[in-house]
């Protein structure tokens, strides 16, 4: 038991949708079993405002039925199974609506409450539900306490009503002996209505209590410790260095890309050490210069080396160079709000001299 409480202690977190999901196709479900009682009660009330004239008038007519044909029945082998037929056919179709009203009600109840789930998991055997130490432990848990003493509150609160309501009716129900079989119906279908509305409003209160309590209760046994916590993340996003290891791969094989695609600049634009970007830009190929390379420090500095080893002008443009790489991704044609300023660098890569693109020479860092 003080394992239990231990654990239950541990359990300081609240469940996350997972698990909720998890208990969910289990069987664990937040329900309430007097929303059931409520419609039960709510649905024969209605019965016997909408239904009950209907079936009790069919069920009279089969009755004077029989006594009018009382002596042209055959009670002989044949004529008993034709009559037995016979009654149950009319009978079934005088009360085939309130019965299927009445056992609609559990599945309606079910559905209400979202509480509709397939699942063995409740058939499966387990060893503490024939245990003796976990049967008592379980006679003496605060759920058998709450479920003792709502039951004993229901008990007293529906005699209470009952007998606050049918306590006056103690003489009329006496006298009603010497009523008439149509009169006594009615008095009876009276009483019988007023004591299900009663009825229907208590476990109406009483189903809300439940439902209250069995959502706390259930939210409880559903919480998590920190650790169940941690392993539900590690496996929904994975284990961290693993993240981290394929985000390092990730980035490395980009930058071996985008360093492949660099030879394909027209320029590079420069921040002297710091930011350098890399565009293509041919007139006819495409619309706006397009960013092939961008990087900042070391990345910044293999830009540079690669555009001079392969006589790509480099252009310093601090301001520029700086906002092209907080605007720009890979791939990418630069934001019309820089076309003015690259466009002013691509015609001064035009204007260059020839001969600083002739063989054993290096272009240097530029500035327009």
């Amino acid at each position: 038991m003080a394992a239990e409480d231990q654990d239950s202690d541990q359990k300081t977190e609240a469940p996350s949708q997972q698990r909720l999901d998890e208990g969910r196709k289990r069987g664990q479900l937040v329900a309430t079993r007097e929303l059931a009682t409520l419609l039960l009660f709510s649905v024969a009330a209605l019965a016997c405002v909408g239904l009950a004239p209907a079936s009790a008038a069919r069920l009279a007519a089969i009755g004077r039925a029989l006594l009018a044909e009382a002596h042209r029945l055959r009670l002989d082998g044949d004529g008993t199974t034709t009559l037995l037929f016979w009654l149950l056919r009319e009978t079934g179709a005088a009360l085939v609506l309130p019965a299927l009203a009445l056992l609609a009600v559990p599945v309606v109840a079910a559905v209400l409450q979202n509480a509709v789930v397939w699942t063995s998991e409740p058939l499966q055997p387990k060893f503490e539900r024939i245990s003796p130490l976990a049967g008592v432990k379980r006679l003496f848990s605060l759920h058998a306490l709450v479920e003792l003493a709502k039951n004993l509150l229901k008990i007293l609160t529906v005699g209470g009503a009952l007998g606050y309501l049918l306590w006056p009716e103690r003489g009329a129900m006496i006298a009603t002996s010497t009523l008439a079989a149509g009169p006594l119906l009615d008095y009876l279908a009276d009483v019988v209505l007023r004591v299900l509305a009663v009825l229907a409003v208590l476990t109406a209160l009483i189903a809300g209590l439940d439902y209250g309590w069995q959502w706390l209760d259930f939210m409880r046994k559903m919480r998590m410790t920190r650790e169940e916590v941690r392993e539900e993340l590690k496996q929904n996003e994975g284990d961290p260095h693993v993240r981290q290891r394929l985000r390092a791969l990730r980035l490395e094989r980009s930058r071996r890309r985008m360093m492949a695609d660099l030879p394909k600049a027209t320029m590079v634009i420069v921040n002297p050490t710091h930011y350098a970007v890399a565009l293509r830009y041919v007139a006819g190929e495409t619309p706006a210069p397009r960013v092939l390379a961008k990087g900042v420090d070391a990345v910044a500095l293999k830009i540079r080396t690669l555009a001079q080893e392969h006589r790509i002008p480099v252009i310093e443009n601090p301001p520029l160079a700086r906002a092209l790489h907080a605007a720009c991704e890979l791939g990418e044609f630069i934001p019309p709000a820089h076309y003015q300023a690259v466009a002013e660098i691509v015609s001064y890569v035009l204007r260059l001299d020839e001969r600083q693109r002739a063989p054993n020479t290096h272009p240097s860092t530029h500035r327009p």
